[in-house]
């Protein structure tokens, strides 16, 4: 009861994706490089996108539609806290992984967002413990 359990659950994702080979660049924008403002995360390229990048051309990122055969995207939403935490969770050692706090419902919403569906679509599958985790939250 220290730490809400989606902020517990997301920093493990984004650990583990870490230490497997697939993490996310969450360094700067994978279009310009800029390293601040709103952000978003492209999960199926593994990159951010900065506002200004995703809107000077935000049909190429957003493309998801039946009977298209260009490259699917889903796109995320980061908030300053949020994409600080997915950071922290990338870098941490194990001993340190639960050492930071998000203050805010929508930044820990945001950050588990983001690691669920980040990994769940790198590893293109489900899982019987995440449906258990579902059914007691």
């Amino acid at each position: 009861k220290i730490k809400p359990l989606p902020q517990i659950k997301a920093a493990f994702e984004f650990f583990a994706a870490k230490h497997a080979g697939f993490c996310p660049d969450l360094s700067g924008c994978g279009e310009c490089g800029k390293e601040a403002g709103e952000t978003f995360l492209d999960v199926m390229n593994g990159a951010l996108v900065c506002a200004e990048c995703f809107e000077k051309n935000p049909l190429r990122l957003r493309v998801d539609m039946p009977g298209d055969f260009s490259e699917r995207r889903i796109i995320l939403a980061l908030d300053a806290a949020s994409l600080d935490a997915a950071r922290y969770a990338t870098e941490a050692s194990v001993r340190r992984l639960f050492a930071f706090e998000l203050k805010s419902e929508k930044s820990i919403a945001l950050f588990s967002e983001a690691a669920e569906k980040y990994l769940l679509n790198h590893l293109e599958r489900g899982f019987e413990t995440l449906k258990f985790y579902r059914s007691v939250i």
